[in-house]
């Protein structure tokens, strides 16, 4: 896929045509997503991710994608509940505990984002996401 790579523009025009000929494919849906987050075009990533979900609503990954452009929207708690799910369907996964975290956060539920953090080192010490937050909260590495 061309996401990432400087080329999302055309990245979204491929998979707004594949759609055309696909309309029921989840992942085009969250491709297409991607594309519009690196294009700084985050509403419209947001409504790609909830049409994937629709089609997938188990599908972690885009759950995460979901929680992190609500994140950035300035939607924290409808964020927290997208990678809270995230986390439950794939909970040993740093990124989306480290989401969870940030959103929690963000929140202002410390005590939750720690006990994420917490749980977060405990299954990959060398998380630096979870070391940075922990050691933010005044915590000592588990």
């Amino acid at each position: 896929m061309l996401n990432g790579t400087g080329r999302n523009r055309k990245a979204a025009e491929v998979c707004t045509k594949a759609l055309v000929l696909h309309p029921m494919q989840a992942e085009l849906y969250t491709n297409l997503g991607v594309a519009h987050w690196y294009l700084g075009e985050h509403r419209t990533a947001a409504a790609d991710y909830r049409r994937a979900l629709a089609l997938k609503p188990g599908d972690a990954q885009t759950l995460y994608n979901l929680g992190l452009v609500l994140e950035a929207l300035g939607a924290p708690k409808e964020a927290a509940e997208n990678l809270r799910r995230a986390v439950e369907l794939s909970p040993k996964s740093p990124d989306y505990l480290a989401g969870l975290g940030q959103s929690l956060t963000s929140m202002g539920d410390i005590p939750s984002a720690v006990e994420v953090f917490k749980y977060s080192l405990a299954e990959d010490p060398d998380n630096l996401d979870g070391q940075c937050q922990t050691k933010m909260h005044g915590l000592p590495k588990t």
